[in-house]
């Protein structure tokens, strides 16, 4: 996996990926907060591998969207992250077999979710003087 690097701007933060691609951070009109960058990291993971894995099966969903919601449990830590789909199903395509990829992508290929629920290890590096 490439790095992200976040920068402090003039009016906020920046993050870069590998590849150049950038996303405003801060509080302000068209910036994304930390917890937000979560949020959308959860959502995209979910509804991107969602995505591949119904077309391959020549089941193209015409719409997917997700809604992801977060609660705080405590000032500083995030409780339960809800990951709502919006979809429209191609013809001849049962809500149950949406359910199943839905479900095995949450259990088994999404790895933010994952790493989530597993309590990922964040360590710091800190510069030696």
């Amino acid at each position: 996996m490439g790095d992200v690097r976040v920068t402090r701007t003039e009016s906020g933060f920046v993050a870069t990926n590998d590849r150049g691609a950038q996303v405003a951070l801060g509080h302000g009109e068209g910036e994304f907060g930390a917890v937000e960058l979560l949020q959308v990291a959860v959502g995209a993971c979910n509804a991107m591998t969602v995505e591949p894995l119904t077309a391959q099966r020549g089941l193209r969903l015409p719409e997917l969207s997700v809604t992801i919601s977060a609660e705080r449990s405590a000032p500083t830590l995030l409780g339960k992250v809800t990951v709502s789909y919006e979809i429209e199903l191609p013809e001849g395509m049962p809500m149950a077999k949406f359910h199943e990829i839905a479900q095995r992508v949450h259990d088994r290929h999404c790895i933010v979710s994952r790493s989530l629920e597993a309590g990922t290890e964040v360590k710091l590096d800190l510069p030696h003087s």
